[in-house]
């Protein structure tokens, strides 16, 4: 395993590699969150537009007081760390959109997932906007 080093030789570093395998009798604990969110990627409008927000694409949601999506918008170009509030986008029980949601200025959309509990669950396709 060590092979010998040249006298004095001096070593600037050293790593550590190990593994670790457990059995039946000394298994990982698996921590469960009660909660979670999932942020999509960041869409580039390639210019900055007015957008509404049209539809949800949902498939199927538990617990839907527990489900909630979100969305935000950014127009600088050169600063991507720059952004808006993040908007809530109400939903009924059909996952049809109950307001109005008008973002202006946007270069750049994100949006957010949000599981307020463990029961809570979705099945989310996408979101479709409309330009203005």
């Amino acid at each position: 395993l060590f092979r010998s080093l040249p006298a004095n030789k001096v070593i600037n570093n050293v790593t550590v590699f190990a593994e670790y395998k457990s059995t039946e009798e000394n298994l990982l604990p698996i921590k469960t969150s009660q909660s979670g969110y999932i942020e999509s990627k960041i869409y580039d409008l390639q210019e900055v537009v007015d957008v509404k927000v049209k539809k949800l694409n949902i498939d199927d949601v538990e617990n839907l007081n527990d489900v909630m999506i979100y969305i935000r918008t950014s127009r600088d170009v050169d600063r991507v760390d720059v952004w808006n509030d993040w908007k809530l986008i109400p939903f009924d029980n059909n996952y049809k959109i109950t307001s109005n949601i008008i973002l202006k200025g946007a270069r750049f959309v994100q949006y957010k997932v949000v599981l307020k509990s463990r029961q809570a669950y979705i099945k989310f396709n996408n979101i479709e906007l409309e330009v203005m």
